[in-house]
């Protein structure tokens, strides 16, 4: 399993959302994942990649989801 380190804070205020995909493997493999247990990934403009995990130890990936109004979206790349 991958080293767990402390999470810096990061301001991505007003960076806008360049692509919508699915993690690499790379990417992955860097949080001690499986590649097919890969996550969706929010892109930003500025190359910061957002994921969700299942708990704050990121011991597996998670599922993104929206909101707008009372209805409920999972976010899914276009790609």
């Amino acid at each position: 399993m991958a080293e767990r380190r402390k999470p810096h804070h990061l301001d991505v205020t007003g960076q806008r959302i360049a692509r919508v995909r699915h993690m690499t493997a790379e990417e992955a493999e860097r949080e001690g994942w499986l590649a097919s247990e890969a996550a969706v990934v929010l892109e930003l403009e500025g190359g910061v990649v957002i994921y969700a995990a299942c708990d704050d130890d990121a011991n597996g990936p998670g599922e993104l989801f929206a909101c707008q109004g009372p209805k409920r979206f999972f976010l899914t790349p276009t790609e």
